[in-house]
């Protein structure tokens, strides 16, 4: 395989999946459970899956430079192999449609007149053209899109105390209910296991193994930083009671800033979360086609973008973010995602010590 991504792209890819989505989601539930503590609901989340995630991309890169389809079936056999990462990409393919109807959750909180099929549509193209193009082009381009999210994240964070009353007394940052703190951090603690879920489908375009898993580990630390500092805020400034309720908390946030901010933000979240679907849907459809033993993967892209689009349209009842979200994404890590992440942790270290 010709393509390679270098470390620095993948401490990017590896901001680009989490960052969007948990800055928007992840404030508001963890408040609720843990008030000013929530900050160390974000950084149990972070530390757990990052030790998880480095410990899992580690063997699996030990292990061969093959796709996960290709390790499994070495591992488990030609059809067990398969099966066992059925589940697998069935909770990738209900995460595209959730990150496609989400992505419009704060267009339409934003400009309420907006047309949320046209969209949709929109989106799907965009997503479809990246996919199609490779992980190279994606690559590169999220790692200006994830720069400027970072960059405008940071902004924010930075310019929000110049402008409004930031509160410290609100945190009783050394009250800690550990149960709560846990409780807290399962919805999080999903998002940063996008490295696992997703990093290892990418494992064929390492260049430097031990690099891009440092690159990643780094991502996932400057993630745990940039939240918990922005949970901090949140509770500093809007109260507990206040902060719990706001489904776009980072927005709200964003509109005490510097004027002008607001509409950065809205634009590089956009942004952010296009280049976030394209990764999910290149990765998907590289592990349906890897699965189905097809050369070609860009054959699947247009039939499973337009499926995605489609399920999205015909689901659109949902209502996201909110109790959906979070039962979802808990729902998910506790029954699938994490079972089927540690059963082939397990089968890497066997198949590494047997190797020896």
């Amino acid at each position: 395989m010709s393509e390679k991504i270098s470390e620095l792209e993948f401490f990017w890819l590896g901001i680009a999946v989490i960052l969007p989505t948990i800055v928007i989601t992840a404030p508001n539930i963890v408040i609720q459970e843990c008030g000013g503590a929530g900050w160390a609901s974000i950084i149990a989340a972070g530390l757990s899956m990052g030790l998880l995630n480095h410990l899992f991309l580690t063997l699996g890169c030990n292990f061969s430079n093959k796709s996960i389809i290709g390790d499994s079936k070495e591992m488990f056999g030609p059809l067990l192999g398969k099966i066992i990462l059925i589940p697998y990409i069935l909770v990738l393919i209900m995460t595209n449609i959730m990150l496609l109807i989400f992505s419009t959750g704060y267009i339409t909180f934003v400009m309420e007149e907006s047309s949320i099929t046209a969209f949709w549509i929109a989106i799907s193209v965009l997503v479809a053209y990246l996919s199609s193009k490779g992980i190279e082009v994606i690559a590169r381009s999220n790692t200006i899109g994830s720069f400027l999210l970072l960059t405008g994240t940071i902004i924010i964070l930075l310019t929000t105390p110049l402008v409004t009353t930031l509160k410290l007394s609100r945190l009783k940052p050394l009250i800690f209910n550990f149960k709560r703190i846990i409780a807290g951090s399962l919805y999080p603690a999903r998002l940063f296991f996008y490295h696992s879920v997703i990093l290892i489908v990418l494992k064929p375009y390492f260049n430097n193994k031990k690099r891009v898993i440092k690159a990643v580990g780094f991502s996932n630390l400057v993630i745990q930083i940039l939240v918990s500092v922005l949970v901090i805020f949140l509770v500093g400034i809007f109260g507990r009671n206040l902060a719990s309720i706001l489904n776009f908390s980072f927005h709200n946030l964003s509109d005490l800033s510097l004027s002008g901010v607001e509409v950065i933000t809205f634009v590089i979240w956009i942004l952010g979360n296009v280049l976030k679907m394209g990764i999910f849907n290149f990765v998907t459809v590289k592990l349906i086609a890897d699965c189905f033993e097809l050369k070609d993967y860009k054959r699947v892209v247009i039939p499973f973008t337009l499926l995605i689009l489609t399920l999205t349209i015909y689901s659109s009842g949902i209502s996201l973010p909110g109790l959906v979200t979070k039962y979802f994404v808990i729902g998910v890590l506790t029954t699938v995602s994490l079972p089927t992440i540690l059963l082939l942790t397990l089968a890497y270290a066997i198949a590494n010590r047997n190797k020896k």
